[in-house]
């Protein structure tokens, strides 16, 4: 199971010292522990964008698929435009030169008959170099989780499978959605549309255009109200340990997490969860992206603070160890952040005396980079 390639983005450096191999959050006090020595703050850039012509309703999905010939090419999904029905159709745009803000026109999933009206979650699928991706949805006025991959071809407009539903899974919230190490597994997880339960399940590509979708699975303990985020550090030869981040209920939640072993079964089985620090407070859906060199600890987790709209983030250790909160610098959010190996992007918050969303706002981005070798 090698780290895939398709995670990293060329011309950013992240190197961080290899941490202990041990799954995280099986032993330790019930919330993860605080501040811890040889921890330092993530490098920031200013702020980049807006994305010409990414006009969202929703936060953001960034990914980053692999070509042929180990080249990589990074996508942003987004919510828009408006169909008929008052439905958002689901853009996608290639980034050209991330530090230009160069990017190419907006494209359609599913040639516009993907539709929604939350969030949408974006993941690299299948071998590297197959230039393939998943996205997944909340279908618009229902509550079915739908889904489609693409393949990257030579120009920047991407081919489209049938849109196919997750047999079994409801949400009424966007769902999250991640490529295990392995690369052809993934696993999705949502909030149960008749509770805060987080529901996941783990499917594998069959063919070029569907996945063969195993059991669905419940997180034991876990609740939110919002979309969770899913991350994984490597932690060796063919092995990582995956996490599922949450807003827990209310309108300034604390985060929690569980996690699991990778190679994933057909049915993870998660550890019990547990908080961040009690300072770590959110009204809106966290990001999460393993930030070590080869994409090992720390993990690297954003979220909106309380009150605002800027952004705080924490670094999570192997054992559990938490460095933060720091200020995430220039970027602001109107409903929770994407993130990808380097970079961090949000939708905008609304301008004084325009429109507040779900009217739509700009994307903005803002790449990073984690420097220092052994914090």
């Amino acid at each position: 199971m090698p780290v895939p390639t398709m995670r990293m983005l060329a011309g950013l450096a992240a190197v961080v010292a290899a941490a202990a191999l041990s799954l995280p959050g099986t032993v330790g006090p019930a919330e993860a522990t605080p501040l811890i020595p040889l921890s330092a703050p993530v490098t920031w850039s200013a702020r980049l964008g807006p994305v010409p012509k990414a006009d969202t309703h929703t936060a953001p999905a960034l990914t980053t698929i692999t070509l042929a010939g180990g080249k990589t090419r990074r996508l942003l999904f987004w919510t828009g435009p408006v169909a008929s029905g008052g439905v958002l159709q689901i853009s996608y745009q290639t980034s050209i030169s991330l530090r230009r803000n160069r990017w190419s026109g907006p494209g359609l999933v599913d040639s516009g008959k993907a539709t929604t009206q939350a969030r949408v979650a974006a993941a690299p699928i299948g071998a590297i170099g197959s230039g393939q991706v998943i996205v997944v949805w909340n279908e618009a006025k229902a509550s079915s989780i739908l889904y489609s991959i693409g393949k990257a071809g030579k120009g920047t407009a991407l081919t489209w499978g049938p849109t196919a539903a997750i047999p079994g899974a409801a949400t009424s919230n966007g769902p999250a959605v991640f490529s295990a190490l392995d690369s052809d597994t993934i696993i999705v997880a949502w909030k149960v549309i008749s509770s805060d339960s987080i529901d996941f399940v783990v499917g594998k590509l069959a063919g070029s255009t569907a996945v063969k979708w195993g059991k669905i699975g419940v997180i034991k303990g876990a609740a939110t109200t919002t979309t969770p985020a899913i991350a994984e550090a490597n932690t060796g030869k063919d092995t990582g340990a995956l996490y599922v981040f949450w807003k827990t209920p209310g309108s300034l939640g604390r985060i929690d997490f569980a996690a699991t072993t990778d190679p994933l079964p057909s049915v993870p089985k998660w550890t019990k969860p547990r908080p961040l620090p009690s300072k770590v407070r959110t009204p809106t859906a966290p990001s999460a992206q393993a930030i070590g060199k080869q994409l090992r600890f720390p993990l690297l987790i954003v979220f909106q603070k309380a009150g605002g709209s800027t952004l705080d983030y924490v670094t999570l250790g192997a054992h559990n160890g938490v460095a933060g909160p720091f200020a995430v610098p220039h970027i602001k959010s109107a409903n929770g952040t994407a993130i990808s190996p380097g970079v961090l992007a949000a939708q905008a918050p609304a301008t004084l005396g325009a429109a507040r969303p779900p009217d739509p706002e700009n994307v903005f981005y803002e790449p990073f980079v984690r420097p220092c070798a052994g914090c």
